[in-house]
């Protein structure tokens, strides 16, 4: 079972004037589903960062090939960008951004562009989106400081967590499994006795070794896998709190509050009442 889908898109029109020559970002886009191919043959004056959920095909060459289920892309401004799929539905979540600080940023990074590269761990990107989303459409002035620290965090943590991945002690293939089984099943009740039972092996094991891995246990990971799926559907003011509560697998509603408190530091209406209405799109 796949998680519910929900997306969003926001224009960022409170641009820092003063240091958007620096740095800036132009739009936030998360999760928005499509089933179609874009083709631009020079770019745009932007970097587009994007994550695809689901198999594109991609191409910097007109050769397209298929790519891999969460694989990040950074593409340069004025570069040919190539991708999508016609056959099936395939989602995406993406920055668009620009300036002379990320320029020197990519480049000291040695950041790849226009090579998918794949995520062992999709909810870092997530993580960042949201927070600078939300610093977007709650600040009536967003700090464009705050903003640049946020997107180089998430590049940078994706760029060692990739590498890990490439070192002699990479994911053994049945935690890789038992990490995707979670993905694929998060919005489920998930108990650590059936997560085992696929892998046969210890309890205790178990959530030593994925907590080596992935730096949380099994049941952690699927938790906060809930949570931000609560987080981005409650931008939806019209969808009770009680009804996402059981979207994410959760439907006591009091658990199901402290554990978002818990996340995020503040109760799921209070974190509601922080978004404008009609500054969302929901898909």
């Amino acid at each position: 079972m796949t998680a519910p889908q929900t997306s969003f898109i926001h224009l960022n029109n409170k641009q820092d004037t003063m240091n958007a020559e620096r740095f800036r970002i132009t739009v936030v886009g998360f999760r928005k589903k499509q089933q179609n191919l874009i083709e631009v043959a020079n770019g745009h004056e932007h970097y587009l960062i994007v994550l695809f959920y689901d198999p594109v095909r991609l191409s910097a060459l007109r050769e397209a090939e298929l790519c891999a289920p969460n694989s990040l892309v950074i593409y340069e401004p004025h570069g040919y960008r190539y991708y999508g799929n016609t056959e099936h539905p395939w989602s995406h979540s993406w920055f668009r951004c620009s300036g002379t600080e990320l320029d020197d940023f990519v480049r000291e990074m040695q950041l790849p562009l226009h090579t998918a590269l794949t995520l062992p761990n999709p909810l870092i990107f997530e993580k960042y989106l949201l927070d600078i989303d939300q610093e977007i459409i709650r600040q009536t002035k967003p700090s464009t400081l705050l903003l640049r620290n946020f997107l180089f965090n998430c590049l940078f943590e994706l760029k060692r967590s990739i590498e890990a991945e490439q070192t002699p002690e990479a994911v053994p293939q049945p935690f890789l499994e038992l990490k995707s089984y979670i993905e694929l099943n998060y919005c489920q009740k998930i108990t650590l006795e059936e997560l085992v039972s696929h892998i046969h092996m210890s309890a205790q094991y178990v959530c030593r070794k994925f907590k080596f891995h992935f730096g949380v246990t099994p049941i952690d990971y699927a938790i906060r896998l809930k949570m931000q799926l609560a987080a981005a559907l409650l931008r939806d003011h019209h969808m009770p709190i009680k009804s996402i509560a059981s979207e994410v697998g959760v439907p006591d509603v009091y658990y199901f509050s402290k554990l978002f408190k818990m996340h995020f530091g503040t109760a799921p209406g209070q974190y509601r009442a922080s978004i404008p209405h009609g500054r969302t799109k929901m898909e």
